[in-house]
């Protein structure tokens, strides 16, 4: 019986994770679906990259902390592919989406500090956005406040869509860099200022 209990329990520690993970994927899978329709509804060439193709399996290497996430493949466009993910943090999950830009100067060890942008509203809690402020990386931030177009669609994008600001990060060794916003469907204005960053950050 000692060892039929000590079985019952490795058989639990191996198979419990794996329902936890099978069932955060099927709950991950429609919003990876929902915002590849939205997108292909606004005209946007993009595809799903299931997880076992080569560049899903290249992509989620380096993404350890998403290891099976679907990817949104884009066409004609600066931002190379879209995931939707969830962060867990004490007060629950947030969800996001991270555009990924390729840019093979960072493999030559070229460092790019983490940048956000700053919004300003004309209310306290919610209201228009009213000024949009780049800090982080002094070259790059310079960059985007220069920027009057970028800064014109920000000031066009609604407040659901900076609700969680807007960060720029690097992933080195894969050469990506990532541009993460609040998961949302973004509205055109977003969806601009997002392939405006992302070709500033092609050539930086």
């Amino acid at each position: 019986m000692e060892w039929a209990n000590i079985i019952v329990v490795i058989a639990l520690a191996v198979v419990l994770p794996l329902v936890a993970l099978l069932r955060k994927n099927k709950a991950n899978a429609p919003k990876s679906i929902e915002l590849l329709e939205y997108l292909q509804g606004k005209g946007i060439k993009a595809t799903l990259v299931q997880e076992d193709s080569n560049t899903a399996t290249a992509i989620h290497g380096h993404f350890m902390l998403h290891p099976s996430r679907e990817i949104i493949r884009l066409e004609k466009s600066s931002i190379d592919s879209i995931i939707a993910t969830s962060v867990s943090g004490q007060y629950g999950s947030r969800e996001f989406i991270e555009c990924m830009v390729r840019n093979g100067n960072l493999a030559q060890n070229r460092k790019l500090r983490k940048t956000r942008v700053n919004v300003k509203r004309n209310h306290l809690f919610g209201g228009k956005t009213v000024t949009v402020k780049w800090v982080g990386d002094k070259t790059l931030s310079q960059i985007l406040n220069l920027d009057y177009r970028l800064e014109k669609r920000l000031l066009q994008a609604s407040p659901d869509e900076l609700r969680e600001g807007i960060t720029i990060s690097a992933e080195p060794k894969k050469g990506y860099i990532k541009i993460r916003i609040a998961y949302c469907f973004p509205s055109t204005d977003m969806l601009e200022a997002l392939n405006i960053i992302a070709k500033h950050l092609k050539s930086w």
